[in-house]
């Protein structure tokens, strides 16, 4: 076979890039439509809790409604916000109103803009959080093919158990990891308009995807001394402190961390009396959280990547900071540190490569030397 016939045979990348968007599309509804079985119905996925205070605003909408014991969890709160983007009801509905209100992307996109409602309105947050696992694998797959990476570097997204949480609960972090991880692909193509605002939407999304607004910040002074740093993140930041502002003047906590965060080390040592009364499964998840944070600390020195360095270290030092109100629930530790557990499965695949190739820029011989 000749070379131009050859070439002309080979997938094209935006065609691999649509195909694992499928993947990842396919997979996360996967994952939902076994939930939902487990649970008794697609709207069990909201996880409302039967002493929620919102519970009797979203079973006005979903007559139907299949409620979990207790308080519930956070898809819920996403759900009652979608039916009120104003928050003119349900900032009085809720605790910390202003901090759940500052994460307004997934209700807005899922609810587009406030026109659904009932079931139109849970199968946006359905599709909308499944297009994130989605996007994320597709930008992946981009990243991968640029380094000419192993493909098993997908298990980074696709078996990744915060965002399979995050998938099954209806919660914004797979949103939020998928615009950062398209955000990533973006910035490596240079394409610095396309960066900054995916970097702005995944913060408002998820605040703590600020993060990798401030990592590539960080590479890119550092690496190239380009002043676009300040706008790569100026602008995701303004975008975010902005919109909170605005919250704080309409609700409370618009600014608040929501007692998340504590002095290095304390919230893990405060979750240690907690976890052996927890299941086995929650135990396990963080059990994976620890490996993950350690592994990450290894890679933040020794990676032989500035860019790597730069994207893993703030999620070493935001777990490190963490308080026990993140630690002590296995499903919030995974949930949280996605991105970390995602870097360090990069980190595994490709090290396996060291002997093979030299050096890539992202972070290929992630264990080598510093550099």
């Amino acid at each position: 076979m000749s070379r131009r016939s050859s070439l002309a045979s080979s997938p094209s990348i935006p065609r691999a890039s649509l195909l694992w968007l499928l993947v990842g599309l396919g997979t996360a509804l996967f994952l939902q439509w076994t939930q939902a079985s487990a649970v008794g119905g697609w709207s069990g996925l909201l996880a409302v809790g039967e002493d929620a205070t919102v519970r009797p605003l979203i079973e006005g909408d979903l007559p139907a409604l299949v409620t979990v014991e207790g308080s519930g969890h956070d898809g819920q709160i996403g759900y009652a916000i979608a039916l009120d983007l104003d928050g003119s009801e349900v900032g009085d509905l809720l605790v910390d109103a202003g901090y759940r209100y500052r994460r307004i992307l997934l209700p807005v996109i899922a609810s587009l803009g406030g026109a659904l409602h009932g079931p139109a309105l849970l199968a946006g947050f359905v599709l909308t959080t499944a297009s994130g696992l989605g996007i994320a694998s597709a930008a992946l797959e981009g990243i991968r093919r640029r380094f000419g990476w192993s493909p098993w570097v997908h298990l980074a997204v696709l078996a990744n158990p915060g965002l399979w949480m995050s998938v099954r609960l209806l919660t914004a972090d797979v949103v939020g990891f998928g615009l950062a991880t398209l955000a990533v692909a973006a910035y490596l193509d240079r394409r610095r308009r396309t960066t900054v605002l995916l970097l702005a939407l995944a913060a408002l999304a998820k605040d703590q995807y600020l993060l990798v607004a401030l990592s590539l910040a960080g590479h890119q002074w550092f690496a190239r001394r380009d002043r676009g740093a300040a706008a790569t993140f100026g602008i995701p930041a303004t975008s975010l402190l902005g919109w909170a502002l605005w919250l704080q003047t309409r609700m409370d906590a618009g600014l608040s961390p929501r007692g998340n965060l504590t002095w290095p080390g304390a919230g893990i040592f405060a979750s240690l009396g907690t976890w052996p009364t927890t299941s086995e499964s929650d135990r396990l998840l963080v059990a994976v959280g620890i490996g993950m944070l350690v592994a990450g600390a290894v890679c933040a020195v020794r990676a032989r990547s500035l860019l790597f360095r730069w994207l893993v270290a703030p999620w070493v030092l935001v777990a490190l900071v963490s308080s026990d109100w993140v630690w002590t629930v296995g499903n919030n530790v995974v949930r949280v540190f996605a991105p970390l557990f995602a870097l360090m499965t990069v980190a595994a695949v490709v090290s396996l490569r060291v002997s093979e190739r030299p050096a890539e820029p992202l972070g290929v011989s992630t264990f080598g030397p510093t550099g």
